[in-house]
This record gives C-alpha cells, structure tokens and sequence, in this order.
C-alpha cells in the first residue's frame, strides 16, 4: 500500500495486486549436515559440518506513483543461487569443579550469484488487466557475484561460586573477508557500468553477566539478572538491481540489560521485568537506487525499553499470559538524501517501531477433551516515515480458537485478526512510502495425527 503525503493513499484498493501476470517468487533449498561426539575424561568434543544450496528465482512488480487511473510500475525479473557451508569444532570440559566451559573454532563460506534486469509497464489503479511478465521487455541487465569467509574462535564460561550466584562470560574473535563484483548493463542506452570491492575485518566480541539469587524458598525464588554485551556481524548481502558494487560496512552493536525474574506458588506464578539498552552502528535498512530497492547502513541507532511479561497457571488447567513493553528506538547518527537534499536524522523515530506494545490472553489446556483460547495485541502509534511526519493510529487485533484433543488426535478451528484489521504494519523493500499491511482475518481447520 503506497503512501500520499502523511496518509495512505485512498485511491488504491484494499488487496490489489499490481504485479504482471505470471510473477512469483519461486525457492528451492536442499542441504545435508554431519556431525560427530566423543566423550572424553576430560569432557565430550563435538563438531558440525553442513552444505547447503538455495535457488531463487522472483518476478514480481510494484507501483511507483499511486496517481492516476493508469499507475507506472517498475519491477524484476531475476534469479540467484547461493552456496553456503558451515564447520564448527568445540570441547565442553565436564571436570572443572563448578564450571561448565566450552571452547571452539567455526567457519562459514558463501558465494552468491544473481543475474537480472529492471522491467517498467502500466497497470490499471485497480490492478485488473496486468501485462504479461515474459512480453515485458527488460531494461536494464544486471550481474553479482559475492564471495564471503567468515570464521573464528570462541569460549565461554559458566561459574557458580555458591547457590546464590551464578556468572557466565564469553568472548569471539571474528575473521571476515569478502569480495563483491557487479555489473549493471543499461539496455537502453547501452552503457555498461563494473566495479568490484573487497573487504577484511578482525573483530572481538564478547559477552559478560551475572544472576542474584536475592530469595528462594523450596521451587520458588526471586533472582536479579544483569548481562552486557557486544556483536558484531557481516552485513546481509545486498543482490539489488542496482548493481553497487560497495561492500557494506558490518552492523555492531553495545547492550545492556538489568532485569529481575520469579517464579511464585510453586512456580504456578511467573514474572520477569527488564530495562535494555543498545545502540547499533552500521545498522543495515532498505533504501531505493534508481528505482530499485537496495540496502544501506544507517550510522547510529540507539534502542532503549522496559519489558514485563507474566504467566500464571490457574486451576482446571486454565493458563493467564499477559506482556508489555515501552520501547524508544531513534537515530543517532543518519544522514538520508531526500530529493537531493542531505538530511540528519538524529533525534528521530525510526520507522514502523511502536513506542508501546501489549498482549494478553487465556488458554484452556486438558489433556483430553475441549481446548480453547482467547487472545488480544495491541500496538501503539508509529512512524511511517524516517522524517517522522507521517504517524499512524494504533490498533488492537484479537483472535481465538477451539478444538478437541484425544489420545493421539487433535482438531482445531483457530481464527486470527477476527477483526480484520488491515492498518501498516511494516515498510515494503519494493519500494519507497509503500507499506505491507496487517494480514486479513484468517481462518483455518488442522488435525494433527500422532504416530
């Protein structure tokens, strides 16, 4: 659903559908995985190894201008095979009074490779009469091929000193290198565009935190929690029709997290409440280039939140569960071009994150007989926009479900979002001010068959 200014576009019609005809989105992925463990006296190695293959190929289209009875519409045509194998070695010492360690080495590789072009067409507002994606000339012929090695060391530790206290710690070393090569032939004006890049990084990460057992009485107890941490990682490959051949940068992260959990009346009763705070750097998010979505790295962001979360298990096999969180996520360091203008975000909202989220819901659970469940989310205002000039409503969704358990058997009638909500729930990677909307309501019939 595109958007007109700080609203969404009333013109275009709940559910259209403006891809050609023939577009889709079709994944295949096999892969195969071995593995092996030795006890020792010492303690038990272990390790991993996996391949896998995934082959994708996509034809799909969206609208650029929302205006008119005849919308233009860009899109792709493309495919892309992605090779990926996975190696992992470690020792779990068993000896060590009090202390659980494990130590090991790991090792990813991947290669990409993409081949397509843009295709642009018309389309009636109400998506009727879409062209044919095979009669729809490419214009542009585009080409990638990326190459990553990713691996390391790692070790962690967990020491429990008494039965009030309980500290664990962690630390990686991770080795990346990659290479990106690109071209991106423009058929209309035929003119060829290659670059290529490179790139290696060596980064430590690590993690540290404690728990506090502050009260306990037979399974019940209170306990403070805090931990710290530190990651980092490769940034998601990029395979859009733009072709740029720069590596993006890898996305980091600091966190803190002070927090207290219980479990009361004979654990029947469970609460846990935690603060968090985090900032990111080089977080990567979609943008548009030339028209095609595309990734970037977004400089800073910092996240700040309070979450609250119990269960409480009541007779007769009746099950309470309730959630809610405050959460502040704004940039702290973005510059964005918009229509050719550099523009800071700092201090800003970042797009689609509600400030206030909540849940709750009831679920009956025997053993045998009737279950049934009702549920209820509500998500709070949030921006459309990096500017923060388009703010939308918030909204709450409800669903339920019933059914029959047996020995072996199980039927259910489950409904979602009963009310049919259909507000913005997250931005499209198709484009820019256009959104993805709350799935319609939705109900379904499964039996489940125990062997």
């Amino acid at each position: 659903m595109p958007r007109t200014g700080a609203v969404l576009a009333t013109n275009v019609p709940l559910d259209s559908n403006y891809n050609p005809r023939g577009a889709e989105i079709d994944e295949h992925r096999g892969a195969i995985s071995t593995g092996f463990s030795l006890p020792r006296a010492h303690g038990v190695w272990s390790g991993i190894a996996s391949y896998a293959r995934t082959s994708s190929s996509i034809r799909r289209g969206f609208v650029t201008d929302p205006t008119g009875p005849v919308l233009p519409a860009t899109g792709e045509r493309s495919k892309a095979d992605v090779d990926e194998v996975y190696r992992d070695a470690h020792v779990e010492l068993t000896e060590v009074p009090r202390t659980q360690i494990v130590a090991g080495v790991y090792y990813m590789y991947g290669r990409g490779r993409m081949r397509g072009g843009e295709i642009n067409y018309t389309i009636d507002s109400d998506g009727s009469n879409p062209p044919d994606e095979d009669t729809i000339p490419a214009e542009t012929r585009a080409r990638i091929t990326d190459t990553r090695n990713f691996g390391g060391a790692y070790g962690c530790a967990t020491w429990t000193p008494s039965a009030r206290w309980r500290l664990e710690a962690g630390l990686r070393l991770n080795l990346t290198s990659e290479r990106r090569t690109t071209s991106l032939d423009d058929l209309q004006t035929s003119s060829l565009q290659q670059g290529s890049d490179s790139r290696g990084d060596a980064r430590l990460g690590g993690s540290a935190g404690v728990t506090y057992t502050a009260w306990s009485r037979g399974a019940d107890d209170v306990r403070i929690f805090a931990d710290y941490r530190n990651t980092y990682k490769p940034a998601a490959v990029d395979f859009g029709l733009d072709a740029m051949s720069r590596i993006l940068q890898p996305e980091e992260s600091q966190s803190v997290e002070l927090g207290l959990r219980t479990g009361l009346r004979d654990r029947r009763l469970q609460v846990e409440l935690s603060a968090f705070d985090m900032e990111l750097e080089n977080l990567v998010v979609p943008t548009v280039v030339g028209g095609q979505p595309a990734l970037e790295n977004a400089g800073a962001e910092r996240l700040r939140g309070i979450e609250l979360e119990a269960c409480g298990r009541l007779p007769h096999d009746i099950v309470l569960r309730a959630a809610g969180s405050v959460h502040d996520a704004r940039f702290l360091d973005y510059v964005r071009d918009f229509g050719g203008v550099p523009t800071q975000l700092r201090g800003n909202r970042q797009e689609m994150t509600p400030r206030y989220l909540a849940g709750a819901g009831i679920v009956y659970a025997p053993a045998k007989g009737v279950i049934a469940h009702v549920d209820a989310a509500y998500t709070g205002s949030r921006y459309l926009n990096k500017r923060n000039t388009a703010l939308a409503p918030p909204f709450t969704t409800w669903g339920m479900g019933i059914g029959w358990r047996a020995d072996r058997w199980e039927l259910r009638l489950d409904g979602t979002n009963l009310g049919d909500r259909r507000d913005p729930v997250a931005e499209s990677e198709l484009a820019d001010a256009s959104y993805y909307r709350l799935e319609a309501r939705r109900l379904w019939l499964s039996v489940d068959w125990r062997f």
